[in-house]
């Protein structure tokens, strides 16, 4: 009797564990730069999966898209080549794209653009152990496509605050508190989780 009690306990915890809410996975933020040769780049993307979000009108998987133009001239996210692959290589739907507020496609010398997606889960069955995130940038005439392929973490995962490229922005000065790890004395300095 206890061992079925055990059971149904372990049964149920692991039923819990396994929403898609809990589901992660690394790189946490996967980093693509474009260069030629020997040069440095004059475009870096950062990619992450935010999460995945079990809605009543269907499940999605949302993504974050950071692009930095580092170039001199204007170039183009093209939205018509975002796409998220499941492990067995299927399509996710159409995603419905989210662009900062005052921010269109085009990234100015020296900007940056920040795009939210939300992909819908294919119809048919989804392999979450890795998914696969493609997108692409126009420079002039030619168009680059990148891609990085995350895989689902088994046990905890890390953000370190400090090394996220969605969060920027520095704080300092004298105080009583720092916003990370509570109350402090003296002079404290990081950088602070916002958009900037």
């Amino acid at each position: 009797m206890v061992g079925r009690i055990f059971s149904l306990i372990a049964w149920l915890a692991l039923g819990a564990c396994s929403s898609l809410a809990n589901i992660r996975y690394v790189p946490t933020t996967a980093e693509v730069s474009f260069a030629e040769a020997g040069n440095a780049p004059w475009a870096r993307s950062f990619a992450q999966i935010e999460g995945l979000v079990e809605r009543d009108s269907g499940n999605e998987a949302r993504v974050r898209l950071l692009v930095e133009n580092r170039s001199d001239a204007t170039l183009q996210v093209v939205p018509d080549q975002f796409a998220l692959l499941d492990g067995r290589l299927e399509r996710f739907g159409e995603p419905v794209a989210n662009v900062a507020e005052g921010e269109g496609w085009s990234v100015a010398p020296k900007e940056s653009v920040l795009v939210n997606l939300a992909f819908p889960f294919p119809p048919r069955g989804v392999d979450l152990d890795s998914l696969t995130f493609t997108w692409a940038l126009r420079r002039g005439v030619e168009t680059l496509t990148a891609s990085a392929v995350f895989d689902r973490a088994r046990g905890r995962v890390y953000r370190d605050p400090f090394d996220d490229p969605f969060h920027r922005g520095y704080y300092g000065g004298m105080g009583l508190y720092d916003p990370w790890w509570g109350p402090r004395y003296g002079v404290w300095g990081g950088y602070y989780r916002g958009w900037s």
